[in-house]
Formats: C-alpha cells, structure tokens, sequence
C-alpha cells in the first residue's frame, strides 16, 4: 500500500523530497526509507554516534544537512576539529560548525538512491537529524569502508519508532501592534 501510494506521489511530483514526501505520506523519514519504496535503500550501520563521528574527517568533502521544521543548515566542506564526547559532539572546521547534542541521535543508516550515496542520523520517532551526503570531491573508498566496517544486522523486524506528541498549533496574540510596541 505505501509503495502504491509513493509511487503515485513520484509521478504527480517528481523531485519531491524524501522529507516531504514522508510528510505528504503520513509516515515517518526512516519508514518510508526502510520500505523499499522506488529507487531507495537503507542499510542499518551499527556504529555509536561519537565513533560516527570521529572517522568523517577521513572521507574528504561532504555536504552536511542538519535540520528541524523551523531551518535547514547545509554546508559542504570537511568535518575537521571534531571532539566526540559522552553526550555532545563537536565540529569546528572552517566549512562545518556544528554542536551534536547525541541524545537525539537514535540511529544511523547507510541511504542510497540512484544519484546520491548518504550516512543518516534520526531519532527515536524516525525524523532525521543529521545527514552526511557524499559529493564529487569525496573520497569514495574511504566513504564505502566506513559503512562496509560499520554495516549493522539487517532488520527483518517492524521498525519501532516513538512518534511525538501532536502539539496545539500556535494562537496569533490578541494584540500584535501592542507585542511590538512593548517589545524591548
């Protein structure tokens, strides 16, 4: 049934994202990779997010994406000056300069599609957090060994994923003129 139902959307819309087409979907990121759906596959990496982490300095140049519902940050450089502690992770590069708080990051998978190769974070309601997208300029053998090292069992099991609760949409205030006149 979703594979019927991605299928229709990919027609319609070709182009769309995975995110939004997920969203479009009423599914999870993670479910829709972990489906099957077109030309898409996901591979389990059983690696912990500071060892992850620690090893993106050796493939070269990638594009980093790190988003929520509200902003998107995309840059393309290398991870350099990364620090990997207990709970947070750093990147402090020229290009890349991201602070990881890895309680969010639940799990990690190996994502192709036909013209991109990728290395995805989500959390616990299968949202991705964080994806590493590999570009012309990075070192692909050093890219497929970190996954090749790191391939987890693969998950024949239903994905258990911990939806958030839905949340009441924000009222406008009663008074914008008068937020904005008392506003500091």
């Amino acid at each position: 049934m979703l594979r019927a139902r991605f299928q229709a959307l990919s027609d319609a819309e070709p182009g769309l994202r995975i995110r939004t087409m997920a969203k479009r979907l009423g599914v999870a990121e993670l479910e829709l990779l972990c489906s099957g759906c077109g030309d898409l596959s996901a591979r389990p990496l059983a690696v912990s997010p500071q060892a992850l982490l620690r090893a993106l300095p050796a493939i070269n140049e990638v594009m980093a994406v790190t988003r929520n519902p509200w902003c998107v940050h995309e840059c393309t450089g290398r991870y350099e000056g990364v620090r990997a502690e207990r709970q947070v992770g750093l990147v402090t590069g020229d290009t890349i300069d991201l602070r990881i708080y890895f309680n969010h990051w639940h799990s990690i998978w190996a994502v192709s599609q036909p013209d991109r190769r990728s290395i995805q974070v989500f959390d616990r309601s299968g949202t991705a957090v964080h994806k590493v997208y590999a570009t012309p300029q990075t070192h692909m053998p050093d890219f497929e060994a970190l996954i090749e090292r790191h391939l987890g069992p693969d998950r024949d099991e239903d994905l258990v994923l911990q939806p958030y609760p839905p949340t009441a949409p924000l009222e406008p205030p009663a008074d914008p003129a008068g937020l904005r006149a008392g506003w500091p």
